[in-house]
């Protein structure tokens, strides 16, 4: 979240009857303003707003499945400091 939209982008063609797999980098103004797990995820982005440039995504995404996902710490996740400590224990 908080991060330009970016990402490799893949297709298959034929050339002479044989398939021929294409792969290039893509990139966007819009910003990652939120993500929610499910099949598929799905990614909302500002359209591109907060940067003032014209995007070619859609406010609302569905993403498909992530390769890797990498999940942030929420004060939810803090587990209590012991007693008689300065600092929080972390798992």
């Amino acid at each position: 979240m908080g991060e330009r939209l970016y990402g490799r982008r893949s297709y298959q063609s034929t050339f002479f009857g044989k398939p021929v797999a294409h792969e290039f980098e893509a990139s966007d103004a819009a910003l990652v303003l939120a993500i929610f797990p499910g099949t598929p995820y799905v990614v909302v982005t500002d359209g591109g707003k907060a940067a003032n440039a014209p995007t070619r995504w859609p406010k609302v995404v569905a993403a498909g499945r992530p390769v890797v996902v990498e999940r942030f710490r929420t004060d939810a996740d803090q587990v209590p400091a012991p007693e008689g400590s300065a600092q929080a224990a972390t798992p």
